[in-house]
């Protein structure tokens, strides 16, 4: 099995400079629905285009992650569920940027990274991290 490409795993996970005192940041998580790639509430999406779209000079990571109950039942420590984590993350991560291209955003604005398994009381989510 030859694993899908990623942007980045949670090993690799290096924080973005920060950004100047003073520039625009805009953090905002998307939630999706349990064992799946589907967005839980669209207006998500609307919220973080509408300020893109003002911040014409912002990038944008789209972090995404797998949730616990994505995994019941399965061992963490099996390498199939690993890659699986992983290809959750990265599936998150280009359905958020898909939504937001959709919306007006361009594409290469923004990054997709897959940071594996979210922390334990946290939700099926991707995270979107902007700076100007």
């Amino acid at each position: 099995m030859t694993p899908p490409s990623f942007t980045a795993f949670a090993e690799d996970k290096v924080p973005a400079s920060p950004p100047a005192a003073g520039a625009p940041r805009f953090v905002k998580t998307v939630k999706f629905k349990k064992a799946t790639a589907d967005i839980a509430e669209a207006v998500d999406i609307e919220r973080i285009a509408s300020w893109a779209k003002k911040q014409q000079h912002a990038t944008g990571r789209v972090e995404g992650y797998a949730c616990q109950d994505d995994i019941k039942g399965r061992s963490i420590d099996d390498e199939k569920t690993k890659l699986w984590v992983l290809t959750m993350g990265e599936r998150r991560a280009n359905v958020v940027i898909e939504a937001l291209v959709n919306k007006g955003i361009a594409k290469n604005r923004l990054l997709p990274v897959a940071l594996g398994l979210a922390e334990a009381d946290e939700p099926c989510k991707a995270q979107v991290v902007f700076v100007h």
